[in-house]
């Protein structure tokens, strides 16, 4: 609830799968069943190697990277709630000084249901107060919380905009306020964020996911509305920082000279920036326009994404210094603000390590067109292996078994959902493949799994020596060629796809026997 209009106050001189339950990370010694076999795993890392590749927690068919930023959100939330405990929150201050300014500026529609808000929580302020903090918290144990990760995002949805109706003055949107002094309001990001993070279990049908795909652009929205989402807030930035109020030779001079209860390294920081700026008002917002339009289309350009999320970051943090950190450091603030919440929107369309291999196995199918060397709508690596070649080799990777593994190999289980009467049609295109893989270095042998109950979920169990043998396939030549169908071989069109998602699992062999 910390608003662009209370920043503007103080610059006036005034006061501050169902059924399914086994998945990539079962617990090791996990027992070998029937044919199919390879069902044990062992642990994986988790920890630092887990952030560092943006596979923090991550299960089959998730997303790279997106249970960590959703952590980032419930963290977020966490310290908003510790800020709501505040003393400053539980008196009357709270509401004159922070929360009515913030609409005292807006049309009578949106300002008229604020103001109400406002007398009402004058009378048990104490108790609101304490209600909104304890409600904020528990959004933030709800996201920290996998189990009750979706209920708590759709919570944080609907309170976030509440607050930014009633709390925040729909941030400063109507008003002409710079994004230097808090637009569009913090708390809708959290809602777009969240709505970003939403938990999908494969990416949205129709919509290939393809290397180096962003947890945004995976989600519930889809890639081209997360995009134009993005495009919408920081051109809104531009239009912004050009109106005539923003882009005043003192301007942006004034709102960096903002630091009444700030500690003194802030207020050093600022009061530096503030000479720096001088009457250069003019100067700096042009220069600042450009550079959120040049972030706004970045993200549509696959070459400009990675620099473009950067710029988006450092000006996000100059946007968090212009803010006073959020006024966090003044026993008044109520939120981070919009800087690092602005960092962590960019990376939400960050494109994570790991993220090519998981959207390789969640895009279409079959008989997908490849355009190498990107992979772009590839259809999932098991199609191409033969089912001949279970029978030449199928358990080669038992060899030299005596009681214990000889060596470890690299198993990859595809699962691909399809249509109840297209199980055939899937069985046939393997077949038509046959020996595709056969002689790949590090390759020792594959299955097809056909469902034998109501289920519709088939399993392309693979395996190889070790996963640099998988990951050398994975970008060779003959990927590309064989998962193009006969008919794209021989020139013509692609078939229409059979599956309509997919999960790729990797296990390695912990171990087991050799029967």
């Amino acid at each position: 609830m910390h608003s662009p209009a209370t920043r503007l106050r103080a610059v006036r001189g005034l006061p501050a799968a169902p059924g399914h339950r086994a998945g990539p990370r079962l617990a090791a010694g996990s027992r070998l069943q029937g044919a199919s076999g390879l069902r044990a795993a062992s642990w994986l890392g988790r920890g630092w190697e887990s952030l560092r590749s943006g596979t923090l927690a991550r299960r089959a068919g998730d997303v790279p990277g997106r249970r960590g930023l959703q952590i980032c959100l419930g963290l977020a939330w966490l310290i908003d709630a510790g800020l709501q405990y505040q003393p400053f929150m539980f008196g009357p201050f709270f509401v004159t000084l922070t929360i009515e300014p913030a609409s005292a500026s807006n049309p009578g529609a949106a300002a008229s249901p604020a103001a109400w808000v406002s007398h009402l929580m004058l009378r048990h302020i104490a108790v609101y107060n304490a209600a909104f903090a304890t409600i904020q918290l528990l959004i933030a144990a709800g996201i920290l919380w996998r189990r009750t990760l979706r209920p708590a995002l759709a919570a944080s949805v609907v309170w976030a905009l509440l607050v930014w109706w009633l709390g925040e003055g729909l941030g400063g949107i109507l008003t002409g306020a710079s994004p230097l002094m808090g637009v569009p309001g913090a708390v809708v990001l959290y809602a777009l964020i969240a709505i970003l993070l939403w938990p999908t279990d494969r990416a949205p049908a129709g919509q290939p996911t393809s290397p180096g795909t962003s947890p945004a652009a995976s989600g519930l929205l889809g890639a081209m509305a997360a995009r134009l989402s993005w495009l919408v807030l920081w051109a809104s930035f531009s239009y912004y920082l050009l109106l005539p109020a923003n882009r005043a030779a003192g301007a942006i001079s004034g709102i960096f000279s903002v630091t009444d209860g700030q500690p003194g390294w802030i207020v050093s920081i600022m009061n530096g920036l503030s000479r720096l700026a001088g009457q250069r008002g003019l100067e700096i917002s042009i220069v600042l326009a450009v550079l959120c339009a040049v972030v706004a289309v970045g993200v549509f350009a696959p070459p400009a994404v990675k620099p473009a999320l950067i710029l988006a970051m450092a000006l996000g943090l100059l946007f968090w210094i212009a803010e006073g950190l959020g006024g966090i450091f003044t026993g008044q603030g109520t939120d981070l603000n919009t800087g690092p919440l602005l960092v962590l929107l960019a990376a939400c369309f960050w494109p994570f390590p790991g993220a090519a291999a998981a959207g390789t196995a969640a895009a279409s199918n079959e008989d997908a067109s490849i355009r190498a060397p990107t992979l772009a709508d590839a259809p999932d690596i098991a199609r191409v292996l033969s089912p001949a070649s279970a029978e030449r080799g199928r358990w080669r990777a038992w060899h030299g078994l005596a009681g214990m593994i000889e060596h470890m190999t690299v198993v990859k289980i595809n699962a691909i959902t399809v249509p109840a009467d297209s199980g055939d049609e899937l069985a046939r295109r393997f077949a038509a493949r046959a020996g595709a893989v056969d002689n790949q270095d590090g390759f020792e042998g594959f299955e097809l799994l056909k469902p034998t109950d109501e289920r519709t979920t088939w399993l392309v169990v693979t395996r190889w020596r070790d996963q640099a043998s998988f990951d050398a396939w994975l970008h060779s030549p003959a990927f590309g060629h064989g998962h193009r169908s006969a008919a794209e071989r021989s020139g013509g069109e692609p078939s229409a796809p059979v599956g309509i998602s997919s999960e790729l699992w990797s296990y390695e062999v912990a171990g087991g026997s050799a029967g």
